[in-house]
């Protein structure tokens, strides 16, 4: 009976997640939508986007350059994404859940680049790992998410 109700709950689960269309479909798909404006063109955009429900009430929280308290910019739950301005040059970006996980990305001025939280089973609650997305999956699930929450300056 347990192997059962196993199984039942890891099919809704992976129903949950929000599979990639194809890129022809994402393209014409994103022929009226805009990113965010870039304000300070010195500066690029990093686009962190969460856009799975499966483990959306779990809040992951990105940070950039370091695991520290100071370096966190914020967090997201399902379907919702991240707009972190950045200087150009390479950074780390770690996104913390049930564990820790890191990304390389390479940040230009006055362009955006893109990052995936992807969720998965964990032991207490949601994993999380990190995928660079090109410029078409990446503005396609910017539009499809909303704001995540951003951390607080004090």
């Amino acid at each position: 009976m347990r192997n059962w109700f196993v199984l039942l709950i890891s099919l809704v689960l992976v129903s949950c997640a929000s599979k990639a269309p194809t890129t022809e479909v994402m393209q014409e798909a994103l022929k009226e939508y805009k990113l965010p404006e870039i304000k300070d063109k010195s500066k690029g955009l990093l686009c962190v986007v969460r856009p799975d429900g499966y483990g959306g009430l779990i809040r992951f929280n990105i940070f950039i350059d370091g695991q520290e308290e100071a370096q966190e910019f914020g967090g997201t739950r399902g379907n919702q994404h991240l707009v972190i301005p950045l200087d150009p040059g390479k950074h780390v970006v770690h996104s913390k859940a049930e564990n820790w996980e890191a990304t390389d990305i390479e940040i230009k001025a006055n362009d955006y680049a893109f990052i995936r939280q992807i969720p998965g089973m964990g032991f207490l609650y949601a994993r999380n790992e990190l995928k660079v997305l090109d410029q078409v999956e990446g503005r396609f699930w910017m539009m499809k998410t909303g704001e995540g929450t951003v951390k607080d300056s004090k």
